[in-house]
């Protein structure tokens, strides 16, 4: 369900934004999501140009809305 989601986001912003998508079942994926706190699957954070989280979302993001939001593309 998720995938549609992070799709849409790249396929609408495309350059202007990079997509990292994790697997929480290596071992740079439960680094990251431990690092980050991320409990549940799927989880979003978006990240502005400085490196800080403008949105945090655990669970299934049923738009791309909040996402286009946090980065500024209503």
């Amino acid at each position: 369900m998720a995938r549609p989601i992070v799709d849409g986001v790249e396929r609408d912003l495309g350059d202007a934004v990079r997509v990292i998508r994790l697997n929480r079942h290596t071992p740079a994926g439960r680094a990251i999501t431990a690092r980050l706190g991320l409990h549940l699957v799927p989880s979003f954070v978006v990240f502005d140009g400085q490196g800080e989280v403008r949105l945090r979302k655990d669970g299934i993001v049923i738009k791309q809305q909040p996402v286009l939001e946090a980065l500024g593309h209503e």
